[in-house]
């Protein structure tokens, strides 16, 4: 592979040291963690299904109702991103603490005897089959939704293998304290990551390639463009804020001639939707005109999908770190 091989997102980041002093002895998310999610994970594996229904509605009330610092802060956001009345912000934080939770409860699913998940109700598929139509893979570009993990095992039922970058293991659940982390990591990556038949993690060293390879394949690769913490991050506008959007799958349609596809997928009701979108123009050109024009287009295509499904996003109430201006 030549030097100028595409950057996907984080793959030139390494894995944060876990092991380091600073990290505290315990954090309130080993605590959450401790009294929630394991004890209700071990009546889930006993109960199974049942207990999971009935949980639902109340859980969702109980987070309706939160009026804590992340719905506060979810609303202030929204008002500023989306320009909407404080009312209709102040709705779509409330749901969007739903889905939060309806995300963390399908979580707390997986790895159970006998799950059932949603029916996938699947929109547009034509455009994907029209860009695998053309023999050269598929990149698939997709917000970080609550509804992304459903959505993704959805296709895999359906037949449509796919293969997404995501965080290692090594990164995941790295907010945990020293104390606790190795039995997190032990406990909790099991359920998350072998539920997936086959997976691309951002800070491999090898990740471009084995990207490409799944591509001259003709199969599927989903990336998620909305993280700040890739050399690869460019700073844009995005919705009224000063935002980081990572470049790596334009570079790596552009090199690779490969359709750049959006997926948008949200849950309702008792359905999980996956809708696919128009294909993407890519300019082939390397010039920083080129790269501006592409990265223009990127950005709209996410501000569609933020406009369609808001509440779906999940960093409405997570502190983002500037992009510095000289990151390209």
């Amino acid at each position: 592979m030549p030097s100028s091989a595409p950057t996907l997102s984080g793959l030139e980041i390494a894995s944060p040291d876990v092991r380091s002093a600073k990290r505290p002895l315990i954090t309130s998310r080993d605590l959450a963690f401790l009294f929630y999610y394991y004890p209700l994970r071990l009546l889930i594996r006993i109960f199974g299904e049942r207990l999971l229904s009935s949980l639902l509605p109340h859980a969702e009330q109980a987070c309706r109702l939160l009026p804590g610092f992340a719905l506060r802060n979810a609303e202030r956001r929204i008002i500023r991103m989306l320009e909407v009345p404080p009312d209709h912000a102040r709705r779509l934080a409330r749901q969007f603490m739903s889905n939060r939770v309806r995300a963390a409860l399908f979580d707390l699913q997986l790895g159970s005897e006998g799950s059932v998940f949603k029916p996938v109700n699947l929109v547009s598929h034509e455009h994907l089959d029209r860009a695998l139509a053309k023999g050269r893979g598929v990149i698939l570009v997709s917000l970080h939704t609550l509804a992304k993990r459903e959505a993704r095992m959805g296709l895999e039922r359906l037949g449509t293998h796919i293969w997404p970058v995501i965080r290692g293991d090594e990164r995941a659940y790295s907010s945990h304290g020293r104390i606790l982390w190795r039995f997190a990591r032990e406990r909790l990556l099991p359920i998350q990551f072998t539920k997936l038949n086959d997976y691309i993690t951002s800070s491999d060293e090898n990740a471009t390639l084995k990207a490409v390879r799944v591509l001259r394949e003709n199969g599927i690769v989903v990336i998620s463009p909305d993280v700040t913490t890739t050399a690869s991050v460019r700073p844009v506008r995005f919705l009224n804020i000063d935002f980081g959007i990572s470049t790596g799958s334009l570079e790596l349609a552009r090199l690779t001639g490969c359709p750049l596809v959006p997926m948008w997928c949200w849950c309702s009701d008792d359905v999980c939707h996956v809708e696919f979108r128009p294909e993407l123009p890519v300019c082939s050109g390397s010039g920083e005109e080129a790269r501006s024009q592409n990265l223009a287009t990127l950005v709209l295509a996410m501000e569609e999908q933020m406009h369609a499904h808001p509440d779906q996003w999940e960093f409405w109430n997570r502190s983002r770190r500037p992009v510095r201006k000289e990151q390209r």
